[in-house]
């Protein structure tokens, strides 16, 4: 079975990629700041990087500074670290392997196709061949094009694999409550006659449960492409309001009677759908619908 890194191996996405793959066989290392089960080196992957000198079959870089879109909004300094830490990685994985897998973001699309109607993203709006790109969301969607760009050209002048994702928004267990899905169902089960949503609510993304985001990783370990961009996504624009509803009917059998909207907090786009098509090209559409994804995330939550 293939040797692999995982960096970032204690956040959401890195953990569940831990756990998911040790419990095929792979022979996993998992390195991240912050300790945990998921974390064989408790250090900055900085650090790692620097002073390791171990090979892999496959390298799946998780570590980046998130937390969420008040933090995308406002913390620009320490959304500019992500470029170091990528470049870190990167750099350590051009001397130690065949292949990166780089998680990047829906948010490296440019926010002109994300207004009031609904546009389907597709890979071609980020051509890096070309030499003009569109705007991103915030300083986070520029420091992921930047790693994109850094990838598309070590591809050009080394001898490495490139596999690069574009998650849309991931849910699941072990995410925290700085992301909508876990923070909404916090709320609604503590406070079910003071819902709130930030802003009208009406904004809509396009939710992919964890395990649709683990199959896409296996994947990626086989497949024989040399550079590949792909979003994972469902295809489907679902509101914000439309999530508290399916939760809310969930707990009690009904849709809340009001749902304050909090107009002064951070909304980022109007709408962001993936445009799935060569997803379903290569045979991993998503399995898990919105409702049993939540169905599912609740029943963790609740007995966690």
């Amino acid at each position: 079975m293939p040797k692999l890194l995982i960096t970032g191996s204690a956040g959401f996405l890195g953990a569940n990629a831990y756990t998911w793959l040790r419990r095929q066989g792979h022979d996993v290392t998992g390195v991240d700041i912050e300790p945990g089960p998921t974390v064989d080196y408790c250090m900055d992957v900085r650090e790692f990087a620097r002073v390791m000198n171990v090979d892999y079959d496959a390298i799946l870089h998780f570590a980046a500074f998130v937390k969420g879109r008040d933090n995308i909004e406002n913390q620009f300094v320490q959304m500019m670290s992500n470029v170091d830490i990528d470049t870190a990685v990167i750099d350590y994985a051009t001397k130690h392997t065949g292949h990166l897998v780089y998680p990047s973001s829906s948010a490296v699309y440019p926010v002109m196709y994300q207004g009031t109607e609904p546009v389907k993203l597709s890979e071609s709006m980020v051509d890096l061949s070309a030499s003009t790109l569109g705007m991103p969301d915030h300083i986070y969607g520029w420091t992921k094009l930047s790693a994109e760009r850094l990838l598309y050209e070590v591809h050009c002048n080394h001898r490495l694999k490139i596999t690069v994702f574009r998650p849309f928004s991931g849910y699941g267990p072990g995410q925290t409550e700085d992301y909508p899905v876990p923070n909404l169902v916090r709320m609604i089960i503590a406070e079910p006659d003071q819902v709130k949503v930030w802003g009208d609510g009406k904004q809509t993304r396009d939710f992919v449960y964890v395990t649709d985001i683990m199959r896409c990783l296996d994947w990626s370990l086989v497949h024989e492409h040399d550079y590949l961009s792909l979003n994972i996504g469902s295809g489907v624009a679902t509101s914000f309001r439309s999530v508290i509803e399916i939760v809310y009917h969930h707990f009690y059998g009904r849709k809340p009677a009001h749902i304050n909207t909090l107009m002064d907090k951070p909304v980022g786009v109007t709408n962001r759908v993936a445009d799935i098509s060569q997803l379903t090209q290569f045979g991993l559409r998503p399995d898990i619908s919105l409702e049993h994804g939540l169905d599912m995330f609740i029943c963790h939550y609740t007995n966690s």
